[in-house]
């Protein structure tokens, strides 16, 4: 085994939370993690797939086309403004839920950062006026290139 203080390495990654994902390896491989407002296309084949709406990224939760939250992820901005999975989406800033409808109240809250995204949600019998304070906008992640360094990264996954 590689002298090395192992102990301290596996402790800071099992036994702690870091604030941030360890990108050293897309670093080392030529690429930087950058998020923007455009999904990738394995995003947008996803949603034709499952039929919804992917805002993992931003509000951080997907959505069915029927307008049921099919994940909410942990503190996140749905899920501080009290959203859980399962729930159904009835309206969206006191429109009819449309996924398209939903995709514009993100885009609008980030122009207007007094605008809240509000919903109508229906949990079980119970109809209940949510509101989501997040403004900023679309987020999807891509990988990109970091110029003056070495592609490593389309090396290993180049076809042999």
């Amino acid at each position: 085994v590689q002298p090395y203080d192992w102990a301290k390495f596996l402790h800071e990654r099992l036994d702690t939370i870091q604030p941030h994902a360890p990108l050293d390896g897309l670093k080392n491989g030529g690429y930087k993690l950058v998020y923007t407002d455009k999904p990738t296309s394995f995003i947008k084949a996803m949603e034709g797939v499952r039929h919804g709406l992917d805002l993992t990224f931003s509000l951080g939760m997907n959505v069915t086309e029927s307008g049921k939250t099919a994940r909410v992820h942990w503190m996140s901005p749905a899920f501080k403004a009290g959203l859980t999975s399962g729930e159904t989406i009835l309206a969206v800033n006191d429109m009819t839920y449309t996924s398209d409808r939903l995709r514009h109240a993100v885009t609008d809250a980030q122009k207007d950062p007094k605008q809240d995204i509000r919903l109508v949600v229906k949990s079980g019998e119970h109809i209940n006026a949510v509101s989501i304070s997040y403004h900023g906008g679309l987020r999807y992640p891509h990988l990109e290139r970091i110029d003056g360094t070495s592609d490593y990264l389309s090396a290993i996954y180049a076809p042999r």
